[in-house]
């Protein structure tokens, strides 16, 4: 029996969203197609599973060549997900995504340019990615998608157009980019002013509420029935109390079923929906049952964004999480500068410089 609150509360830590350019390679001001970024893992498989010996190269980036076999094969790849057949296919699904086929072959060429200046650098310093980093990675990516097995994992990546031994050489791209942002690109904390403009464009994703709930496995209905009455019985009820007593989440103890504040994004639309039908201090009327746990929820707070945003006005949790966001998107921002100062002086020979030249 798992209490699902339960794991929201441990997983909400890096939530809201971190934006920006983290784990991608390159926004180049040639234009970036969002499928070149989309398909990043792929392409990072394809690059390190090609031989850098293959007569005919795209291109060159100090020195080292890239192999035309390695484009030719991502371009296929799309080719096959969009069941286009011909050239005029595949410059109609490039036009879709807002770009030309000069921005898309760009884009391309500055991606995977991006990728070998990152592995050239981190030869230089010395970077890795240990086995235990790459397990690690390749376990949190089987919680991504959903799966219980090594079988179903397989078969998540084969769906994906990709395999096992291909996501790990692109995990431990993953992880050895980010050892390189941590080492050379010096943190910085956001000016207020960023903050604010990060609230302007962001703030409304804030929305949040505050709540304390008891929880039992499912199978006790009658007994949460019991303490749901003695709540509506008497309004002087001490909600805590009885969550301590009764309650059967892991954290009880701390907090009296107190939840604490969170988005309602974040929080899901099977706690949220109810909870927003709720006042503050309200009760939901009914046991909630959700997956194999039982639910009595009580609205303690809300938070709706304002137009414009007020920092002051949100609640003290909310706040930190926007700054910690704001903050994670600065720091993306100077990691796609550092990306592109590496990438500009490094010596870039285009060898095929057209997607009608491959």
């Amino acid at each position: 029996m798992t209490d699902m609150l339960q794991k929201i509360r441990a997983a909400r830590a890096g939530y809201p969203i971190k934006r920006g350019a983290w784990t991608q390679s390159l926004k180049k001001k040639g234009g970036q197609l969002a499928a070149v970024v989309a398909a990043g893992l792929l392409a990072a498989s394809l690059l390190s599973a090609c031989s850098s010996n293959d007569e005919r190269l795209a291109m060159k980036v100090n020195g080292e060549g890239l192999p035309a076999a390695v484009l030719e094969g991502y371009v296929d790849s799309i080719k096959e997900g969009i069941e286009a057949t011909s050239d005029e296919a595949f410059e109609a699904y490039v036009d879709l995504q807002g770009t030309t086929m000069e921005e898309y072959w760009t884009s391309l060429l500055d991606f995977y340019g991006t990728e070998m200046v990152v592995t050239q650098r981190c030869e230089e310093l010395g970077i890795d990615a240990s086995p235990e980093e790459i397990e690690e990675a390749q376990q949190n990516y089987w919680q991504f998608l959903g799966v219980s097995s090594e079988e179903g994992y397989v078969q998540a990546l084969e769906a994906l157009g990709t395999t096992v031994d291909e996501m790990s050489v692109s995990l431990s791209y993953g992880i050895r980019q980010k050892k390189l942002f941590e080492e050379e690109v010096p943190r910085e904390a956001p000016s207020q002013e960023f903050i604010d403009a990060y609230a302007d464009e962001h703030g409304q994703e804030y929305e949040a509420v505050d709540f304390s709930y008891i929880y039992m496995p499912a199978g006790n209905l009658a007994k949460m029935q019991e303490i749901l009455k003695e709540l509506q019985a008497d309004s002087d009820a001490d909600f805590a109390a009885l969550a301590r007593e009764y309650s059967q989440s892991t954290t009880v103890e701390e907090n009296g079923g107190d939840f604490g504040w969170i988005t309602t994004a974040a929080l899901g639309e099977q706690f949220s929906e109810p909870l927003a039908t709720l006042a503050p201090g309200q009760l939901l009327d009914e046991v909630l049952l959700i997956d194999d746990g039982l639910y009595i929820l009580k609205k303690t707070g809300e938070y709706t964004p304002g137009d414009p945003i007020d920092l002051d006005a949100m609640p003290d949790p909310i706040r930190q999480q926007l700054e910690e966001s704001a903050e994670a998107s600065y720091w993306d921002d100077l990691c796609q500068a550092y990306l592109e100062d590496l990438y500009d002086a490094a010596d870039v020979e285009i060898l095929i410089p057209t997607y009608y030249d491959l």
